[in-house]
């Protein structure tokens, strides 16, 4: 039975999966608001006025866009007056189990090395599978009983 972390990656997984193919996208050089607004043949000043603003402020907007400091307010404004849907997420760059396995991994083989080193000083060293055996079952025990403390360690 799934715990309730892993079902809740499960889900999100899944809906999540609809953003992979939009991360392969890269932004217009000019910005997406400019390209879209070209695209459909719109001036600043007239997607100005269905937004409510000046010429000036929506091509304060579009340079802003360049700096990613643009509020997701003014995203949707944008996508109401182009007749678009704006969509926010994330688009993670492998599943979010795999992304909390890794990250369990990291955790234990910063503090479990020196088990390892200290059990080989004692006569006592595992095999490279053993090893890797005890690992994989100290993941998935970290990951179902505390996973929020793998995210203490960084790489």
């Amino acid at each position: 039975m799934k715990n309730k972390n892993q079902l809740i990656r499960s889900q999100l997984n899944h809906s999540l999966t609809a953003f992979k193919s939009a991360s392969l996208a890269h932004r217009p050089v000019k910005g997406w608001i400019k390209a879209l607004r070209n695209a459909l043949g719109m001036s600043a000043r007239q997607l100005g006025e269905r937004m409510g603003i000046s010429q000036q402020r929506l091509t304060a907007i579009e340079s802003k866009e360049s700096t990613d400091s643009l509020t997701i307010h003014t995203l949707k404004k944008v996508a109401e007056a182009t007749n678009t849907h704006f969509i926010y997420g994330f688009a993670p760059k492998t599943d979010l189990d795999t992304i909390v396995k890794q990250q369990a991994e990291i955790y234990l083989k910063k503090y479990l090395n020196r088990v390892k080193h200290s059990m080989s000083l004692e006569g006592q060293s595992l095999t490279e599978s053993e090893w890797q055996n005890w690992l994989e079952n100290e993941i998935r025990d970290l990951i179902a009983t505390n996973p929020s403390k793998i995210w203490d360690v960084k790489e």
